[in-house]
């Protein structure tokens, strides 16, 4: 055979081997924007109006349209009308032009003309969005979002006077597999300004978010997240108005540096569970160096079965169908399903869900001051509604601070300060009076001196009061207690009054 022969038979292999490929690939890709669509026109009030898909064989261009809303409803009726147009360009693989992969897709939103000519003032010739997503031969996904910067001046708005907002613009990467399982995203903001023209201006970023996710449920994923934002600084005019007419400012500078934190969302033998942590390294008010603040949460013990099943009820009685809307059939469906929901939150409670502020503190040279209180709701049902002392027994309350005693003085001459006092003599007078105060409390038993702090802790629990550690006499506890005796035994007259837990020594009823 001739080798100029032998040469066409393997340019000719080559050709329909990449041919194949790039049918194939956009084969697959064709059939999974065809799932996710399904999965969407699934949701309530949106619908997947249109679809068009014109497939080549080294690519295709896909529009796809969405509507919002439901049209002369009362729910939804602020989003009906809306549609919203997504253009997908799409090059199959395995060569996408800046490298190997099974597609490359690029979307942007479809903006319709007289809107697009406003947001040209505002991003130029740059799309307001942009969204790149390289799909790899085992199906998982690689996509960049970016917004790009911007400035909007409030005069070139109808009405607008003084002021300005400018808009950095951001960027977010997100990693997927090829099931959406799990993921991983990080999303950069490159800052914010704004200015009403008026004294007031405020500055945030940049920021950072970043995290990783596994799905637990289509809609939940088990999270791990963390941001940084550099700082946030807000500046006023001397005078605000309120409506007890212009007042003056309580400062005119505030300024958040080094602001972190890290959330942890999980689910845990069917509970669901959330931590979050909050700290800003620096508070400066007034050019006036403040301290650091901290600021946790967390609850757990939220049953997850039960939330999956109220939805699915909403979603199986066509709460949110627009047919079933329009027809005023939902409207009289309403009822059943407030009862559904009311079931729900008695389900929900019967599982003992907790929540707490674990810390709100600030801390200063001297020391820190820290708050926090936890809430558990027992087993509370609809009967116990109608009986508050019983309710009142199935919460558990436990609430607890600390401050360190040199921190009070502190505090005291930032007052003063406040107040425009300057006098030395009336300053240290003033914090001789405090002094003099803290013993007798210690010795009351309603504060306690743990190595240089003062601290404090509060339990309410089964209808009982105590204040660090020792059981308290009050009305609301005594009453409950009598209550609850009477319902138990009223047939027996012989019985002895219920006599309330005695006050420690030293502890002032409180009538």
């Amino acid at each position: 055979m001739k080798p100029i022969v032998i040469g066409a038979a393997l340019a000719a292999a080559v050709g329909g081997a990449y041919a194949g490929v790039n049918w194939y690939t956009g084969q697959q890709v064709e059939s999974r924007l065809a799932k996710q669509y399904e999965e969407i026109d699934a949701l309530p009030l949106v619908a997947v109006k249109d679809r068009r898909y014109q497939r080549s064989l080294t690519g295709a261009t896909e529009e796809v349209t969405f509507a919002l809303g439901c049209p002369k409803t009362p729910i939804g009726a602020a989003m009906a009308g809306i549609e919203v147009t997504v253009r997908n360009r799409i090059k199959h693989g395995p060569f996408t032009g800046d490298g190997m992969a099974a597609a490359k897709i690029d979307t942007e939103i479809v903006i319709p003309p007289a809107i697009a000519a406003q947001l040209a003032k505002v991003f130029g010739d740059r799309p307001p969005l942009s969204i790149s997503t390289r799909v790899a031969f085992n199906g998982s996904r690689h996509s960049t979002l970016e917004v790009p910067s911007a400035r909007i001046n409030a005069a070139d708005l109808p009405g607008g006077e003084g002021g300005a907002l400018a808009w950095q613009g951001m960027t977010a990467v997100a990693d997927t597999d090829a099931s959406g399982d799990h993921l991983q995203y990080r999303w950069d903001v490159r800052g914010l300004m704004f200015s009403d023209g008026k004294g007031t201006e405020m500055k945030i970023g940049p920021a950072v978010v970043e995290g990783t996710g596994k799905r637990v449920l289509s809609w939940l994923y088990d999270d791990d997240s963390r941001f940084r934002i550099e700082s946030i600084e807000m500046t006023v005019p001397s005078t605000v108005q309120t409506m007890m007419g212009q007042r003056p400012s309580p400062f005119g500078s505030l300024v958040f540096k080094d602001i972190s934190g890290t959330g942890r969302m999980k689910v845990d033998n069917n509970y669901l569970g959330e931590t979050r942590k909050m700290e800003v390294g620096s508070l400066v008010v007034d050019a006036r160096p403040i301290g650091k603040l901290n600021y946790d949460t967390s609850f757990d013990r939220v049953h997850l079965p039960t939330i999956v099943k109220a939805a699915q009820s909403l979603l199986a009685g066509n709460a949110f169908d627009c047919d079933q809307l329009a027809s005023g059939e939902a409207a009289r469906q309403l009822p059943a399903m407030l009862d559904k929901l009311k079931g729900t939150a008695f389900e929900l409670l019967s599982h003992s869900p907790r929540v707490s502020v674990d810390r709100l503190g600030v801390t200063l040279p001297e020391g820190e001051a820290k708050i926090g209180y936890q809430v558990v709701l027992g087993a509370i049902t609809e009967a116990d509604l109608a009986a508050p002392e019983q309710m009142m027994r199935k919460l558990t309350v436990t609430a607890n601070a600390s401050v360190a005693q040199d921190l009070v003085g502190r505090f005291a001459t930032m007052a003063m300060q406040q107040a425009g006092v300057t006098d030395a003599a009336a300053a240290d007078e003033i914090k001789r009076t405090i002094a003099q105060n803290i013993d007798p409390l210690v010795a009351q038993g309603m504060i306690m001196r743990e190595g240089g702090n003062l601290t404090a802790a509060f339990e309410m629990k089964e209808g009982q009061f105590k204040l660090n550690g020792k059981v308290i006499e009050v009305p609301m506890a005594a009453a409950l207690g009598a209550i609850g005796a009477a319902s138990a035994d009223d047939d027996d007259e012989d019985d002895e009054p219920v006599q309330a837990a005695p006050a420690p020594r030293g502890v002032r009823k409180v009538m």
